[in-house]
């Protein structure tokens, strides 16, 4: 049974070209990554997990996303 997750996450700054391009230093984004988990030995039946400590299940509740937080890095 898992204890924990990971997940890392790559996305070209070309895929932003539609929405303005790429964000500039102190940029903030709402952001939120979930997974639900169907494991067959939840006797939910399924278990959701987010960055973001949601009041609910749902995932229109955009006012509660964390913010994501752009900065320069070496390299």
């Amino acid at each position: 049974r898992d204890k924990r997750w990971t997940v890392e996450m790559a996305i070209p700054w070309t895929a932003f070209k539609k929405t303005g391009g790429k964000p500039v230093p102190g940029a903030r984004w709402s952001f939120l990554v979930a997974r639900y988990d169907y494991s067959v030995y939840l006797e939910e039946g399924l278990q959701l997990s987010t960055s973001s400590l949601l009041s609910k299940e749902d995932f229109h509740l955009i006012e509660q996303y964390r913010a994501l937080v752009f900065a320069l890095t070496a390299g």
